[in-house]
């Protein structure tokens, strides 16, 4: 099983409980640019980026899109 104890808001917690939280979690691994998760997605799955990073985009026209930011591990 994976750990969360390297996201700051699960490091509080003991040992104990970062596991019981942990085997709750759907953990997926995610290729380069792939997409993790589209505006008009309909979840309400809250998603932490344990390595790498993640482009935020919004697409303004067919074919363009606007780079808002980059998120690494966190």
């Amino acid at each position: 099983m994976k750990d969360l104890s390297d996201i700051a808001l699960f490091s509080p917690l003991s040992p104990e409980q970062s596991a019981r939280h942990a085997a709750r979690c759907s953990w997926r691994d995610y290729g380069e640019h792939e997409l993790v998760i589209d505006i008009e997605d309909e979840t309400t799955d809250v998603r932490f980026l344990l390595s790498g990073q993640v482009r935020i985009i919004i697409r303004i026209s067919i074919g363009k899109e606007v780079i808002l930011g980059e998120i690494g591990p966190g």
